[in-house]
C-alpha cells in the first residue's frame, strides 16, 4: 500500500488508476501558484497605478497620458484576439503575459 502524504490510496478520493501527487509535487506545485499570485497582484497593480496616472494628471499631460493608455490597450485588444471575445476576456488574458507599463 502507497502512502503519500500520510494518505492511503484508498483513503484518498481520487478516481480509480489516478495517483495523489507525493509531498515533493505538492511543494513544487503549491510554491507555482504563489508565483503566479505574486505576478498578477503585481500586474494588477500596475494596471491600477496606469489608471491612477491618467486621473491625477493635469492638462496637458493628461491628453499624453490619455494617448499612450489608449494605445496600450487597443494594442492588448489587438494582439490577445486569440483569448476571447469579450474585452475582459483578453485582458485577462494579457495580463499573464505582460504587464501594462512595458513600452
Amino acid at each position: 500500500m502507497d502512502q503519500v502524504i500520510g494518505i492511503s490510496a484508498e483513503d484518498s478520493g481520487l478516481p480509480r488508476g489516478e495517483v495523489a501527487p507525493t509531498a515533493d509535487q505538492w511543494k513544487i506545485d503549491h510554491n507555482w501558484q504563489h508565483d503566479l499570485d505574486d505576478r498578477f497582484d503585481d500586474a494588477r497593480e500596475n494596471r491600477i497605478s496606469a489608471l491612477e496616472e491618467v486621473i491625477a494628471a493635469r492638462w496637458p499631460r493628461s491628453v499624453l497620458v490619455k494617448r499612450r493608455l489608449r494605445r496600450r490597450l487597443r494594442r492588448i485588444d489587438r494582439d490577445y484576439s486569440w483569448a476571447g471575445q469579450s474585452f475582459a476576456s483578453r485582458q485577462s488574458e494579457a495580463m499573464m503575459y505582460e504587464d501594462i507599463r512595458s513600452p
